[in-house]
């Protein structure tokens, strides 16, 4: 009786404790975005003109086709996409208390923490959250799928759901690209653990990335803009790797050099420019610019009240004062948040030994952005989907723990997938 009085105690807690969180989330986003009521700017003016004309496309895949039919509404941009984003947002809350197996929901509440931190980013005409959301549901499908419509039901909507993502997101096909190819060697090294579960899940992966990819580049044909992927894609290598300085002040960000050296390629062949450009210079300094970049991709810095506070408006700012107080409050914060993440991801990587070779899900995470980055543009938001979706992969290979009774380690029983075969 007292073990029932303790759990349903555990559960009113959560429960109580998660209003808590949807309430400050929902308030904390409304005031600021009407408050401040933030107007599009910089790159992301061009989301709000092309959204609902094709014949502008040039990105923003499955999630500007839907902000194209919400802007039909006639609502300004801030209250447009603060209602996608808190959409967004309690979306990736439920998938991470689906995903968590804990009767305290503790690493769920870990996530509803990271949303209400990106709670000044909401009203911005931003597309990260949303496509980051749709890449979680795919993650969950994957890894976690439910009873109905059965598990090739579920792989084909998460198929879906991270094409849609990639569409919105061409990073995303990067670290996905990457993520695969480690759960690839991952399934390698295996040996008498390997299992056809990493494969499957692997391929899913590359099947939804491959979709939204193309996709995207339906879209952009249909537009006939197909050569703005070069313009729109390489600024990133170039901020990235090939025209960065090696300070640290500004070493792998965007820059208007960086531009302007891009285009000045723009009349050769993409391999050869990259490879005259990597020729310029000895090894030693492009080791020097990744080394330069492993700081901001190790600890992100934060970014949300950042973006609100720079950007155009036709509200009312706070003053100075409490601008700069807020900002430090919020890198404290931050900091602490992402190591807090860290942690929890070794945790599952030492712990959860019967989950197999998938326990290294989440580390494998965090070293694909890291891969990515080193090459490509880092900047704070580039890295929302990696803490964002880090606590809900170590749920899901906790959860998956609590699924393998008597697996001893086999990761099929985690994915949910069809059986493995193991190699002699």
């Amino acid at each position: 009786m007292a073990t029932i009085a303790s759990r349903t105690g555990s559960r009113t807690s959560d429960r109580t404790l998660l209003l808590l969180e949807i309430a400050g989330i929902v308030v904390l986003a409304t005031i600021l975005a009407l408050q401040v009521a933030p107007e599009p700017f910089s790159d992301w003016r061009y989301y709000w003109e092309a959204a609902g004309d094709p014949a502008r496309y040039e990105r923003g895949g499955a999630v500007l086709v839907l902000l194209g039919w919400l802007k039909r509404l006639g609502a300004s941009p801030h209250v447009t996409m603060l209602g996608l984003n808190l959409a967004a947002a309690g979306a990736t809350l439920m998938l991470a208390r689906r995903a968590d197996p804990a009767p305290g929901k503790w690493m769920a509440h870990l996530v509803a923490l990271y949303l209400l931190l990106l709670a000044p980013y909401y009203g911005i005409v931003q597309l990260d959250l949303l496509a980051s959301a749709s890449l979680g549901l795919g993650l969950v499908l994957i890894l976690h799928p439910p009873a109905r419509p059965g598990r090739y039901g579920s792989a084909a909507v998460a198929i879906l759901a991270v094409a849609a993502a990639v569409s919105t997101r061409p990073q995303f096909l990067l670290v996905l690209t990457a993520l695969g190819g480690l759960l690839v060697l991952a399934w390698w090294v295996g040996r008498k653990l390997r299992s056809n579960a990493l494969l499957l899940a692997a391929g899913l992966l590359f099947a939804g990335a491959l979709a939204g990819f193309g996709f995207d580049s339906a879209l952009r044909a249909q537009a006939e803009r197909s050569g703005a992927i070069r313009t729109n894609s390489s600024v990133t290598l170039y901020s990235g790797l090939l025209a960065s300085s090696t300070r640290p002040a500004d070493c792998g960000r965007w820059s208007p050099g960086a531009t302007a050296t891009m285009r000045s390629d723009l009349g050769k062949p993409l391999g050869q420019a990259v490879m005259e450009r990597l020729q310029k210079q000895p090894v030693s300094h492009w080791a020097a610019v990744m080394a330069c970049k492993v700081p901001q991709i190790v600890a992100p810095p934060p970014f949300a009240w950042a973006w609100l506070m720079e950007s155009p408006s036709s509200g009312e700012r706070p003053q100075a004062g409490t601008v700069r107080a807020v900002a430090v409050a919020e890198q404290l914060v931050y900091r602490l948040l992402t190591g807090v993440f860290y942690v929890l991801a070794l945790l599952v990587a030492w712990r959860q030994r019967s989950s197999g070779h998938l326990r290294w899900l989440p580390m494998l995470w965090l070293l694909a952005f890291g891969l990515v980055h080193l090459v490509f543009e880092v900047q704070g938001r580039y890295f929302l989907a990696m803490l964002l979706l880090l606590p809900v992969l170590c749920a899901l290979v906790t959860r998956g723990r609590e699924r393998a009774t008597g697996a001893s380690g086999r990761s099929d029983r985690i994915t949910g997938l069809p059986p493995h075969v193991e190699n002699p």
